[in-house]
């Protein structure tokens, strides 16, 4: 992978998806799924302890030297609410990580318009 995928596993797939086809316009990166690589559930036979997620999480992140944040929606992106997505945030600044921001086309719609029309009202939405 050449870039780890920070995203809520609750947001549609497709939306994730062309949102990472908006932000590879050279057709050259490979994307890190956490949903596609690991089992993060606490109901796995054995859990792992919260060091090992941590360490290898770092690791994963060191690996590629870029990460993408997958914000939707625009206004109160699942990701900026989500432990997990938070401690990734975390791990990619941590590690020096280049981080980029994508949108699923929809939301850069949305967000243009609201650049446009409510700058202000954008601070508290995010």
């Amino acid at each position: 992978a050449t870039v780890h995928v920070i995203h809520a596993w609750s947001c549609d797939f497709a939306s994730l998806v062309a949102a990472l086809s908006d932000c590879d316009s050279a057709g050259s990166d490979y994307f890190w799924l956490d949903v596609l690589a690991e089992t993060l559930s606490a109901e796995e036979p054995t859990p792992r302890p919260v060091d090992f997620w941590t360490e290898r999480l770092g690791e994963d992140i060191a690996a590629t030297g870029r990460a993408v944040v997958v914000l939707a929606p625009w206004n109160g992106p699942l990701v900026l609410k989500r432990a997990w997505c938070l401690l990734e945030l975390f791990a990619a600044d941590r590690r020096g990580a280049e981080l980029h921001v994508a949108m699923p086309p929809g939301e850069v719609d949305d967000f243009d318009a609201a650049l446009c029309s409510d700058l202000k009202g954008i601070s508290t939405d995010l």
